[in-house]
């Protein structure tokens, strides 16, 4: 039997199912569903001491301009850096969404800029100083529309929405732990280490997802699924074959 239901879903009662499968954040399935009663000794300490790809401050823009002759995507060096909550950023990178016309209407674009920077200062900020932590987002989105209309005057005075999201925003909506936006950071150490699926004493449960494929990526997250629908097909003896839509 497939059971596919939603974290609200489950919470609802009690499901049995004869595989259950996480596609959730690793650290929630583990340590918040699972309460961390089923780990190894290597898995508690690679999420005791991670090494996680650091967390972004998105900038997302709406203005009534067209950029025709930009790249989709732009890496900008600051000649001064960027105070970005409690680090400096020397860098910024752009991503110009005019290849598709479903991002905006004719003649405006959408535009996402995004900065490193640091978990815990936006995690306490917002605990502890739910105002400054807005102040905070809206001073950031001034600097970087004013450092883009120094890159295409007028810019400045077209912008017709923006929105500001934090680390903590990524960990709210999408569940990544410490607002990880591709889990487990891709070093030689983890490079050469293969995940396992499973978890110990735990038997007909699989996880997929970037915290079982180091690197992330939609390619590796969607292999997983795809890796572990290999693997249960050859735990009940049923060749695996594909289709193309």
């Amino acid at each position: 039997m497939l059971l596919v239901q939603t974290f609200e879903e489950l919470t609802l009662g009690e499901h049995r199912s004869d595989v259950v499968v996480s596609a959730a954040d690793g650290h929630a399935t583990i340590f918040g569903m699972l309460d961390g009663k089923f780990i190894t000794p290597r898995l508690k300490a690679d999420y005791e001491k991670p090494s996680l790809f650091p967390p972004l401050l998105y900038i997302g823009l709406g203005v009534n301009m067209e950029f025709p002759k930009e790249p989709h995507e732009i890496v900008y060096a600051f000649d001064r850096p960027m105070i970005v909550g409690n680090k400096t950023a020397d860098r910024m990178c752009l991503d110009i969404y005019s290849y598709d016309p479903a991002f905006a209407p004719p003649g405006k674009t959408a535009l996402v800029a995004f900065l490193y920077t640091d978990f815990d200062f936006w995690k306490n900020l917002r605990q502890e100083y739910h105002e400054r932590y807005r102040k905070e987002k809206e001073t950031i989105a001034d600097q970087v529309v004013a450092f883009l209309d120094s890159r295409f005057p007028g810019l400045a005075s077209r912008v017709e929405m923006r929105d500001v999201a934090t680390p903590v925003t990524w960990e709210r909506y999408t569940g990544n732990w410490q607002g990880s936006w591709e889990g487990w950071l891709l070093t030689k150490k983890v490079f050469l280490t293969r995940i396992k699926k499973e978890l110990p004493n735990l038997g007909n449960f699989y996880m997929v997802g970037q915290w079982v494929e180091p690197g992330g990526g939609t390619p590796a997250v969607a292999a997983s699924g795809r890796n572990l629908i290999q693997i249960m097909c050859r735990r009940d003896g049923r060749r695996f074959v594909t289709t193309t839509p």
